[in-house]
């Protein structure tokens, strides 16, 4: 269903506001008029390289989240040097986190195969951004996509007894694969894997200075939940920017993370 027409102008504003120019008034129109599903480049506020999305699909609304709204535009004490974007669909968070920090090396995880050849293509422009095709996960095993008919950025894993389709990859694989002696950000959009993640966290979370986590308990209760049995509100402190929680570590813990 089209938006109302007051909403596509507010909408249309979000675009001139954040490109400043011109510029986001044809950015606007690129993505959303003309044939559905077809591949189209458009530059993010402020970056140099275009990256391609599906026009009008969803694809739109990440990039509305992510460069218009700047969901993942939080305060850092210091210039990230290591990033975990777990569930990176299309690259277009990675790309933010790269424009916004060009020092940082980005880890990009993403376990579907409709994403993966656009997740390559984007970050191609970046080599501080190393994409992964696999699944964020407590333990190494094999997954699969359990809805695979659905949204491309809804898609969440599920274990089989059989042989899943999917590698998984853990948090402190990723660490040791890329000499990582802790995370600046951990990014987490895993449609409900977070559950999983999370509980199996206690070995690794202290390494972790700052999280930005959509936590999804309308599909897998219990999410925010396991999170908060290894992270108390006593040694961190959160703030929402639209559905994602940004949750950074106290002063006390960053220096933890450090000494360890």
């Amino acid at each position: 269903m089209p938006l109302p027409f007051h909403r596509q102008l507010a909408n249309l504003r979000s675009y001139l506001a954040a490109y400043g120019g011109p510029y986001g008034f044809w950015a606007y129109f690129r993505l959303r008029l003309g044939q559905k599903g077809r591949l189209v480049s458009v530059k993010p506020p402020g970056g140099r390289y275009p990256a391609t999305v599906r026009r009008g699909t969803v694809d739109v609304g990440v990039w509305d989240e992510v460069f218009i709204s700047r969901e993942y535009a939080a305060p850092t004490a210091a210039a990230p040097e290591y990033i975990i974007d777990a569930g990176a669909n299309i690259g277009l968070t990675a790309i933010f986190y790269a424009i916004t920090f060009p020092e940082a090396t980005i880890i990009a995880i993403e376990p579907a195969d409709e994403n993966w050849d656009l997740l390559q293509r984007n970050a191609s422009a970046y080599p501080k951004i190393k994409p992964a095709l696999a699944a964020l996960w407590p333990t190494k095993t094999r997954v699969n996509i359990a809805n695979p008919s659905d949204a491309s950025v809804s898609f969440f894993c599920s274990e089989t007894t059989g042989a899943g389709t999917v590698q998984t990859v853990t948090v402190p694989e990723l660490m040791e694969q890329h000499e990582m002696p802790h995370i600046d950000i951990l990014k987490v959009d895993v449609e409900g894997a977070e559950k999983a993640i999370f509980s199996a966290a206690a070995p690794w979370i202290r390494k972790v200075r700052q999280f930005a986590i959509e936590f999804h308990d309308r599909k897998v209760p219990g999410c925010r939940a396991s999170f908060e049995a290894v992270v108390s509100a006593a040694e961190s402190e959160c703030f929402r920017k639209g559905q994602t929680d940004h949750i950074k570590m106290k002063i006390e813990a960053t220096r933890l993370n450090s000494d360890n």
